[in-house]
């Protein structure tokens, strides 16, 4: 069994992440036209197939939809997985993809 002293102070850890998160969120909200920058941030081996994709679903002037952009972000993650590219997997799953934004 792990001391009081030691989970009190996990606890605490824990907590003072939490509140970070919290304050860096209220401060920066991520908003819908911010999403897909932060997971190309994230993952910059989807950079250039974004772009293909931009150029063969939107024209100028288009409204870009997001559900339509994560299932194409979704299909780029399964094709890395499958030819188990997963180097940025745990940068993309991350909590410091939180603080993109920034």
């Amino acid at each position: 069994m792990i001391p009081a002293r030691k989970r009190i102070g996990a606890l605490y850890k824990v907590s003072e992440q939490i509140n970070l998160v919290k304050a860096v969120f209220m401060e920066h909200p991520i908003v819908r036209q911010d999403v897909m920058t932060l997971l190309v941030r994230a993952c910059p081996s989807y950079r250039n197939r974004r772009m293909t994709y931009l150029d063969e679903n939107y024209t100028e002037g288009d409204e870009q939809l997001l559900y339509l952009d994560l299932a194409d972000f979704a299909r780029h993650l399964i094709s890395l997985f499958k030819a188990n590219e997963i180097q940025e997997f745990p940068e993309i799953f991350s909590r410091r993809f939180a603080y993109y934004w920034r």
